[in-house]
């Protein structure tokens, strides 16, 4: 605990610039994500090898990205999340389990990045923005159905101006070629097995909402690191 305190003071008060312990703690995270180790490993790592608290790393990882997690509270069974109109519920309405353990914590909790500071974030990589570049690769409608571009509703939005909170642009939708489309499914069936579901090998279950970039290639965008 005292180690984590040490920690916490210093990324408050270091420099804001990357250095190669940065390099090392971030490539130390990514590495214990992708294969699904403990946060107790990744500890044990840290102190073996010099490295950052998985706090401090978790905290250079937002700083260098930009990227926020907003957290909600939500069913131990993921029937709802705690938000909105339900924000001060502490059972859940469908199952009536309670919200929070003998201590006080939340049982549950799902952690958003919002959408578009991840979209703004495909700038910052020349591999993603080169795959958004799949739009303009594809060419315009021929008289063939080949992708959702060539639908009849997705060419009647190139003929609209975008407006923003009553406010109408000049530019129309479509019009720049780094215009990124995206496409919501709710309530469906999910794709991969477990998710979402209290018991991990559960067969299936449901997932609420995903979201698929559409400007993606159609190999690339149902694959589950861009969903």
């Amino acid at each position: 605990e005292r180690w984590e305190e040490q920690e916490r003071f210093r990324i408050e008060h270091e420099e804001e610039q990357f250095t190669e312990e940065d390099y090392d703690d971030i490539v130390a995270l990514a590495y214990n994500l992708k294969h699904g180790h403990s946060r107790k490993a990744l500890e044990d790592l840290a102190k073996m090898r010099g490295l950052s608290s998985p706090y401090v790393m978790k905290r250079k990882l937002d700083r260098l990205s930009n990227l926020v997690e907003e957290p909600y509270d939500c069913c131990i069974a993921s029937c709802m999340a705690f938000t909105g109109p339900y924000k001060d519920l502490i059972k859940c309405k469908i199952c009536e389990e309670p919200r929070y353990d003998n201590r006080g914590k939340p049982r549950n909790v799902f952690r958003y990045l919002p959408l578009i500071p991840r979209l703004q974030a495909f700038f910052t990589s020349d591999r993603i923005m080169d795959m958004l570049q799949y739009r303009q690769e594809l060419g315009p409608y021929e008289g063939t159905m080949r992708d959702v571009f060539d639908s009849e509703h997705f060419r009647e939005l190139l003929d609209t101006t975008i407006k923003v909170d009553g406010v109408e642009y000049p530019h129309k939708i479509g019009e720049s070629e780094w215009d990124i489309f995206v496409g919501f499914t709710f309530d469906g069936v999910s794709l991969w097995r477990g998710l979402g579901s209290i018991k991990a090998r559960a067969s299936t279950t449901c997932w609420p909402s995903a979201v698929i970039i559409y400007s993606f290639n159609p190999t690339l965008r149902t694959r589950l690191e861009h969903v």
